[in-house]
Parts: C-alpha cells; sequence; structure tokens
C-alpha cells in the first residue's frame, strides 16, 4: 500500500513516515502534488554496497575517482583556500 506525503508533511513526520518504511510500506513524497521521490524499504539481505551498485547501475549515483587525498597532499581549510585563490 503506497501513502503519499508532501515534503512539508515528510518533514515534519519523518520519524512516523519512516516507521511506515520499517513496515514494509512505500512512500512517495510529492511537491504540488507532484511526485518526486519514493522511500522504500531495503530488502532484509540487500548489503549496502549492492544497493550502491545499484544506483551506480541507474546512472543515480556517481562513484567518487578517489577515496581519500594522496598521502602528504595538505588540504587547506575554508580561509587558507580564499586567501590562495586571491
Amino acid at each position: 500500500m503506497a501513502r503519499n506525503y508532501s515534503i512539508y508533511e515528510a518533514k515534519a513526520h519523518l520519524s512516523k513516515l519512516l516507521r511506515i518504511v520499517k513496515q514494509g510500506h512505500t512512500v512517495t513524497v510529492s511537491e504540488r502534488g507532484k511526485p518526486i521521490a519514493k522511500v522504500i524499504p531495503i530488502s532484509e539481505g540487500e548489503s549496502a554496497l549492492k544497493r550502491l551498485k545499484n544506483l551506480e547501475e541507474c546512472g543515480l549515483l556517481i562513484r567518487a575517482k578517489s577515496k581519500t587525498f594522496p598521502k602528504g597532499t595538505k588540504v587547506l581549510g575554508g580561509l587558507e583556500r580564499f586567501l590562495e585563490d586571491r
């Protein structure tokens, strides 16, 4: 059974919405009556890596080129980046 919520209702009642999803139901979030998102339960046997791979195959996710900065790379803070650009 699908349930529909506006963005406002979904934000205001997120815990309730997630309880409904945990029970196995699908929740649709809409903006001005137009569906924009679907919250679905993750099946028991589905791992996070498998889910990420499925999202990547659908074109909804793009994998990062590298996981971390190369060793020895200095990562500048916001102020340093700002001053460096000037």
